[in-house]
């Protein structure tokens, strides 16, 4: 069964003519297991059969040179083992074989100059792939879940690597880079950019559990350090000024963090799912908490904060769909140089004040009654059961009274 069939409609949308022929000329034929279409000047392979199990594709069909192996080509043959890529292909398509479960080992040949994105998505068997000579371009999410893949080496050629590239690739230990490449490189298996300015990626399976980042890195690239589950502890130096989405996204392992005084955003997800931190000291220069930046943070008890709590209440926190409530919920440490310092929160304090009044009251039950915000929303929750409701003005109401009788 074949996944798809390019119509003739499909190809007209493609322009009028392509490489010279016309666009009413191309049309999509069959070899083999392999449906293809001629453009002329050069072939392009569009599908294959669901069920195959090995495939040779020849390095001319109709006379005509055989150049890429176009988007979603193989995607879902899940029988392939085996597949022949003749010297004379250049492109490896958008998710060219994705999802391709079976296959152990591929050899690109040469010629190939560009991989797109996802183009091995989710081939979880995936052993070995030697990258050709001549590579330029690796696609986002080119390697995503090749969960049996241990190295990988960048060929020098290489210019550009996208976002994501090497996720959820478990076993990988070590990524190498070729001498003389222009634009990237690597230190003890791990991923910068050629100045070594930005980390780009730490291997999720490489072994140690605590490591320093380079003094000369002043960027933690996004999904840098994306489910590194063997580090316990990372230290950022100050020379970083930003840590990009996802950068520590499950590292379960991780117990504390200290952010360096540059930092601004902590970034949607960046610290999603590190579920055995319980300590995070952040900076005043923190002026926003981007969405589930410490979703499903289920340990962390206690944050620490360079700034006062008045600093803290101008600080944008996203708390969408509640995911960033751990964080919300854990004790606040205010004026603090790092963890284990600063004074405790002031519960109650919901307007950041720095005193608990008639007027927090006054607060919370206009945000209760939906007709206000809360300046302080870590400070609501006086009962400690995860909710701030009509329970914890309740508590506020009492404690103010007790509070009002002693000072008379």
């Amino acid at each position: 069964m074949r996944k798809r069939i390019l119509t003739a409609a499909a190809v007209l949308a493609m322009g009028s003519s392509i490489a010279g022929l016309p666009a009413a000329a191309a049309k999509s034929q069959t070899y083999g297991d392999l449906t293809y279409i001629n453009y002329g000047g050069w072939v392009e392979i569009l599908d294959c059969a669901e069920d195959v199990v090995s495939v040779e594709i020849p390095e001319k069909i109709d006379g005509v040179k055989v150049r890429d192996i176009g988007d979603n080509a193989f995607s879902g043959c899940k029988s392939l083992t085996a597949i022949t890529i003749p010297d004379c292909i250049e492109t490896i398509g958008e998710r060219a074989f994705s999802s391709c479960s079976s296959l152990t080992s591929i050899t690109l040949p040469d010629s190939v100059k560009t991989i797109e994105m996802g183009a091995f998505l989710y081939c979880s068997s995936l052993e070995t792939l030697e990258l050709p000579p001549k590579l330029e371009t690796i696609g986002r999410n080119a390697f995503v879940n090749c969960t049996e893949l241990t190295e990988i080496t960048i060929p020098k050629s290489v210019t550009s690597i996208g976002e994501r590239t090497f996720c959820e690739c478990f076993k990988l230990s070590e990524i190498h880079v070729e001498e003389g490449n222009t634009a990237f490189s690597s230190v003890d298996g791990v991923l910068f950019d050629l100045a070594q300015t930005e980390l780009l990626c730490y291997p999720s399976a490489k072994t140690g559990t605590a490591y320093t980042i380079p003094e000369s890195v002043n960027k933690i690239g996004l999904a840098a350090f994306y489910t590194c589950v063997n580090l316990e502890e990372i230290t950022i130096p100050e020379t970083v000024t930003s840590i990009e989405g996802s950068a520590f996204y499950y590292c379960t392992a991780l117990k504390q963090m200290e952010l360096p005084e540059t930092i601004q955003l902590v970034d949607e997800a960046a610290f999603y799912g590190c579920t055995k931190m319980t300590a995070i000291y952040l900076p005043a220069s923190v002026t926003e908490i981007g969405l589930g930046a410490f979703g499903q943070n289920i340990s962390l008890t206690d944050v620490y904060y360079g700034g006062s709590q008045t600093d803290w209440a101008a600080v944008a926190v996203n708390d969408d769909m509640q995911m960033n409530d751990y964080f919300l919920g854990a004790n606040f440490h205010f004026d603090a140089s790092g963890i284990g310092t600063g004074t405790e929160q002031l519960m109650g304090d919901v307007n950041a004040d720095g005193k608990f009044t008639v007027a927090d009251a006054v607060m919370l039950q206009k945000y209760l009654l939906c007709t206000g915000n809360l300046t302080a929303p870590q400070n609501a929750d006086l009962t400690g059961d995860g909710a701030v409701d009509g329970f914890d003005l309740a508590v506020m109401k009492r404690e103010l009274l007790a509070q009002s009788t002693n000072e008379t």
